[in-house]
């Protein structure tokens, strides 16, 4: 297994805490990906404020300029992508959506039958958090 793979292992088995994520921020940052790890960090500091405060509102401000920073025709959320291009070519579905929790996709949601149709997969390679049925 590689640095990258157990990093983002340590974040699924423990997606309530922000270390794993920390940890993944500073490998994003030292292989290159420097705008992954601001946004990372950015939505972890984030989390910890009052989303309405003058912080929440200057954090919020770095992720939007990390997620301008990425480079064109990348992703961050791949595993999750690859699960929902797979379901559409199965089924011809788009019902399935994805919600970003501090830095990683923390949550996906969709009509019941394409939630539980992806949900053993999503929890393997996500840290998932939140479930949502309906219109998302």
């Amino acid at each position: 297994m590689n640095e990258e793979t157990a990093l983002k292992r340590r974040v699924i088995e423990k997606p309530w805490e922000d270390g794993p994520r920390l940890e993944f921020a500073a490998w994003c940052e030292r292989a290159g990906d420097r705008a992954q790890g601001e946004f990372i960090r950015a939505q972890v500091a984030r989390a910890q404020v009052h989303w309405r405060s003058e912080e929440a509102q200057r954090l919020f401000q770095e992720e939007m300029r990390a997620l301008w920073g990425r480079t064109k025709g990348t992703t961050w959320w791949g595993d999750f992508e690859a699960v929902l291009r797979r379901y559409r070519e199965r089924t011809g579905k788009n019902s399935l959506s994805m919600k970003d929790v501090r830095g990683c996709v923390g949550g996906y949601g969709g009509d019941l039958a394409d939630v539980v149709a992806v949900a053993a997969e999503m929890f393997r390679t996500e840290p998932i958090e939140r479930l949502w049925v309906g219109a998302g």
